[in-house]
């Protein structure tokens, strides 16, 4: 986790965008277990900015697959 909080600013154009594309890339690897994990943490960093309703969609998105 704390590997794609130190590249998600640089691959992409933003934090979240990053952090979005590394989970997509490890879920699209052999470590699927740990793209749960970087989700959870994601979600967590939404609440921490109590942006309630990432958080809700996050969930959604989540429950869906």
């Amino acid at each position: 986790m704390m590997a794609a909080k130190i590249i998600s600013p640089v691959v992409e154009s933003s934090y979240t965008a990053g952090y979005n594309w590394c989970i997509e890339q490890v879920k699209s690897s052999q470590y699927m277990e740990l793209a749960h994990s970087l989700d959870i943490d994601k979600a967590i960093g939404f609440l921490k900015q109590k942006d309630f309703q990432q958080v809700r969609l996050l969930c959604f998105e989540l429950v869906i697959h």
